[in-house]
């Protein structure tokens, strides 16, 4: 693990998170809850990024990046997270490349983009 700021670290015995107390505590099965729930959007984000990582060509990583996040913002004009270079490291690709994508996805009437805000068409 690497951390990109000083932070504490603090080590839990993993049998007490897996087996809620003979007390019952809702505290406790408050942490059992929420560490699930982390781990499935974890686990969705997981499979979001394989699929994206998955495709062959820059321009099917971006397209299928992109209708991820029209899905997510349920709009198919969204702004994403990411600055140009960013995007192209998500995406496991060439920034210039990447560039070059969008600006023909543009002429082709695909989309429109400005910075980090698009729109699908």
């Amino acid at each position: 693990v690497v951390a990109s700021e000083p932070c504490e670290i603090m080590l839990i015995d993993g049998s007490r998170i897996l087996h809620a107390c003979g007390n019952g505590c809702d505290f406790h099965h408050q942490v059992i809850f929420n560490l699930l729930k982390m781990t499935a959007r974890k686990n969705l984000v997981f499979h979001q990024k394989l699929e994206i990582t998955s495709r062959r060509s820059t321009r099917e990583k971006l397209l299928t990046y992109l209708n991820q996040q029209a899905k997510q913002h349920r709009s198919r004009t969204f702004t994403i997270p990411f600055d140009r270079q960013e995007l192209a490291d998500f995406l496991e690709v060439d920034r210039s490349g990447l560039s070059a994508e969008i600006s023909k996805l543009r002429k082709e009437g695909v989309l429109e983009s400005e910075r980090s805000t698009f729109r699908l068409l």
